[in-house]
């Protein structure tokens, strides 16, 4: 992945160095801690179902060519 920025008046090619890590296996291991500690976790199962919904809109789009309004 690369971005421009302006540099003065010259455009310089930026590559950000992102650290490698295994998003899932953090994320279990936050989860883990939740149901340990008896605390909330950090990203609710609400918050997968509102992903869910916004992919099945994309799909529906798609196939109908037409945009889809989610409702809140």
């Amino acid at each position: 992945m690369k971005y421009a920025k302006l540099e003065g008046k010259e455009d310089a090619q930026v590559e950000p160095q992102i650290e490698d890590k295994n998003q899932f296996a953090l994320e279990m291991d936050a989860f883990s801690h939740s149901v340990l500690n008896n605390t909330p976790p950090r990203t609710p199962g609400e918050e997968g179902l509102k992903d869910q919904r916004i992919i099945e809109a994309i799909y529906e789009s798609t196939r109908i060519g037409k945009p889809v309004t989610l409702k809140s």
